[in-house]
């Protein structure tokens, strides 16, 4: 009983650290990278460390609870063991993603890289351009169904509005405005 309510702790905890980075990285969003004709957006080192450090301490506690014979019951572990390898996948997925993910900005329009592919879209490809009230992002939406996500977490958030406004006509705008003003509210 004392392992479960240890690792319970442990939980909330890197849960609540985890939360205090995010809003600490929230404070270097609008600082890109990039050179003078493309800008890039990538998430912060505190949420890099984040995304790597605070899944592996769940997935090592899982670890523990499941090799612990006095924790648990063996049906318990055993139900444990079918879902350590569900977190560990979810964790390394969310690293790759905190790791790979960029979006860049420049002169031709918008590209997305990650480890699993680019997409690109040209400013004048730009059909809309709204904001996704569930998952907290902006969808730029261009012709043929071509999406790209842009988490509010990326830096340079700010530039990124700047562009969109002064390349992308105001009525394709209309459906983001009220994310955008939102952000510059704190709400998220």
């Amino acid at each position: 009983m004392a392992t479960l309510l240890l690792l319970v702790a442990t939980i909330l905890t890197s849960q609540l650290v985890s939360w205090f980075l995010f809003r600490a990285a929230r404070g270097n969003r609008d600082f890109p990278d990039g050179g003078p004709r493309t800008l890039v957006m990538h998430y912060c080192g505190s949420i890099r460390l984040a995304a790597v450090l605070l899944p592996g301490v769940v997935v090592g506690l899982l670890l523990m609870l499941v090799n612990d014979p006095v924790a648990l019951g063996s049906a318990a572990r055993q139900a444990l063991a079918w879902l350590l390898p569900l977190a560990a996948l979810g964790a390394g997925a969310l690293a790759i993603e905190a790791w790979t993910r960029r979006i860049l900005l420049d002169d031709d329009g918008i590209r997305s890289r990650s480890l699993f592919g680019e997409t690109r879209l040209g400013w004048e490809e730009i059909d809309e351009v709204s904001w996704d009230r569930w998952l907290k992002m902006v969808v730029v939406r261009g012709r043929g169904g071509r999406r790209i996500r842009v988490n509010p977490s990326l830096s340079g958030l700010g530039m990124f509005e700047l562009l969109l406004l002064e390349r992308v006509e105001r009525r394709r705008l209309t459906r983001a405005m009220p994310g955008f003003d939102a952000l510059r509210r704190g709400a998220y």
